[in-house]
C-alpha cells in the first residue's frame, strides 16, 4: 500500500493521505478529488481506444466514479461544504451532480 513506481503518483498519494488525515471533512474532499482524477483519466482512456470490450469496462468504471462523486459531494454539502473540481471542468461536475444514482454494469 502506498508504493508506486510513478513518482507523480507517489507524491500525489502522500499529499492526499496527509490532507485527508486533517479531518473527516478533509477526507471527503480527498475522496472527491480521487474520483475527480479518475473521471478525467477514464475519459482519456475511452477516447484512446476503439476496443469495444475496453470501452465497456471503462464505461463501467466511469459510472462507478460518477456515483462515488455524487456521494462524496453530497456528504460535503450536508456538512455545509462544497467541492471545487481540480481535474474535470465545473460543467462536467455539475452534470454529474445533476444525475441520479446509476446502476453500473461492466458487461
Amino acid at each position: 500500500i502506498g508504493v508506486f513506481t510513478d513518482e507523480t503518483l507517489a507524491e500525489l498519494y502522500v499529499a492526499l493521505i496527509d490532507q485527508g488525515d486533517a479531518s473527516s471533512t478533509a477526507a471527503l474532499v480527498v475522496g472527491a478529488t480521487i474520483e475527480d482524477l479518475d473521471i478525467e483519466d477514464i475519459a482519456k482512456m475511452i477516447e484512446r481506444t476503439d476496443d469495444e470490450q475496453a470501452r465497456t469496462m471503462y464505461e463501467g468504471l466511469m459510472c462507478g466514479s460518477r456515483n462515488h462523486m455524487r456521494s462524496f459531494v453530497g456528504q460535503l454539502e450536508a456538512l455545509g461544504e462544497s467541492y471545487e473540481p481540480q481535474f474535470i471542468s465545473p460543467e462536467t461536475l455539475a452534470s454529474i451532480l445533476a444525475g441520479e444514482h446509476e446502476t453500473c454494469s461492466g458487461s
